[in-house]
């Protein structure tokens, strides 16, 4: 029985100190394992045995920051050995999605050259596996922001798996004085990217992975021989939900990845984007300086982060002349909203683009009965009206003789900026007039003459 209750006790620190391991942030030496030998393949069996075609053979390669070999053919059974810089001590960042531990880095696509990216490689160990990789899960999202967190979110998500291939690197992460070490074989991962499309500007990818063992996944640091600050990434912590700087002591750390796909001019250039109000209706005019197999623009409108598709208006598919365009956003509350502009072509590669605008719907300070427009008009017009405070409105057209002919409005609204159309297709031409009434913590009337010309 003693047996038994001493079990009760001692399970949860057993089980707390797993977690503790598998899920902190950082992989120290003081973590270190005592080496099996046995534990991994040689190299030479691993290259025998693969029988696989690599995922990113083929394609071409964009962008490269893969340095992670320090001793080339140093490391165990002769596979090429990632050791830890002077002064560094960190083997690994956590990068586990049970742990929510992110980790993200930059890239830059040079001015005048469009990227359509396949796939990203990442790396990652964890530590006591074979050279089989225990890697099975890595979702990855790319902002535009000047961090990561920051901007919008242009491909990927921070859910969905995207993992299509990992396999053993050739390398093993270990210190300088432990070369051959094996515990930590660095597997290179394959994330499907469905060929999404971006222009020039910097980006950040921002990712996380799973795994089927208890140490990690970790997320090794990009190293360089004799070089102990290596770039500028992130780690996001699931402890407190916020990125910080990652650094090996006092050097700042990139992480290594490689992007391949396509490049070519851009699809579309983008010479304007802005955005006009009037009351409630928000209308977007952009100006493109030549186009390339330009099917349609979605527009994406967004409230408090969440963006939603709003319409599309079709593109002019090839051309090297300025085309305008412009989209209506209508009746809108009072709020704040952003608004994008995403391309696709014929081939359903899209892209976004740099750039968003804010527009503010406020609450008005003053009540106001504008002009109907177009006035004159034939047969419909639109009248706009603005109320500071919530009330029962009430707005209604009369004929010349005072006649009531049309009631527009009679409900409660509450404050913002409005705007209604009256179709006087049923009605000769000649004067008529519109009046409101509002009736609530300050009652406002008005009354404007408008032309019907048939």
């Amino acid at each position: 029985m003693k047996k038994i209750y001493s079990l009760i006790y001692i399970l949860p620190v057993v089980l707390a100190a797993f977690l503790i391991y598998g899920f902190s942030t950082m992989d120290n030496p003081k973590n270190d394992m005592a080496t099996n030998e046995a534990a991994t393949n040689t190299i030479e069996h691993f290259n025998a045995t693969i029988g696989i075609d690599l995922p990113d053979a083929g394609t071409s390669l964009l962008y490269s920051q893969d340095e992670l070999v320090s001793n080339p053919g140093a490391g165990f059974g002769g596979a090429n050995a990632s050791a830890i810089t002077t002064p560094g001590t960190l083997f690994g960042y956590g990068n586990q999605q049970l742990a929510s531990n992110r980790m993200a880095d930059d890239f830059t696509i040079p001015a005048g050259s469009s990227w359509i990216i396949d796939s990203i490689i990442v790396f990652h160990y964890q530590t006591g596996s074979t050279t089989a990789s225990t890697i099975n899960n890595i979702n990855l999202q790319i902002w535009d922001g000047a961090t990561p967190g920051t901007g919008t979110v242009v491909a990927g998500d921070s859910t969905t798996n995207a993992l299509t291939a990992s396999y053993f690197s050739g390398i093993y992460r270990v210190t300088a004085t432990t070369l051959t070490n094996s515990q930590r074989p660095i597997m290179r991962s394959s994330i499907n990217m469905n060929g999404v499309s971006l222009d020039n500007g910097t980006y950040w990818i921002d990712y996380c992975a799973g795994g089927t063992l208890a140490s990690g996944p970790w997320n090794p640091p990009r190293t360089i021989a004799g070089q102990p600050l290596t770039g500028n990434a992130f780690q996001r912590l699931g402890t407190t939900f916020a990125w910080i700087a990652a650094v090996d002591g006092a050097n700042a750390q990139g992480v290594p990845f490689i992007i391949y796909g396509t490049t070519g001019p851009l699809p579309v250039e983008l010479s304007s984007f802005s955005s006009n109000i009037i009351g409630r209706d928000v209308t977007l005019n952009w100006t493109t300086a030549s186009e390339l197999n330009n099917s349609k623009f979605e527009i994406e409108r967004s409230v408090n982060n969440s963006w939603t598709k709003i319409g599309e208006v079709a593109g002019n598919g090839t051309t090297s002349s300025s085309s305008s365009y412009s989209y209506s956003d209508k009746n809108l509350t009072s709020n704040t909203y952003n608004y994008r502009l995403k391309q696709i072509d014929f081939n359903g590669n899209f892209e976004y683009f740099n750039l968003s605008n804010e527009v503010v719907i406020g609450v008005p300070s003053v009540f106001e009965l504008a002009q109907n427009y177009p006035n004159p008009f034939n047969p419909s017009t639109k009248i706009t009206y603005s109320i500071p405070f919530d009330g029962n409105v009430s707005l209604t057209v009369y004929d010349a003789m005072g006649k009531e002919i049309s009631r527009l409005v009679d409900n409660n609204q509450t404050a913002g900026y409005y705007s209604i159309d009256f179709n006087a297709s049923n009605f000769a031409s000649g004067i008529y007039y519109y009046n409101i009434n509002v009736n609530g913590q300050s009652n406002f009337s008005d009354t404007k003459k408008m032309l019907l010309v048939k």
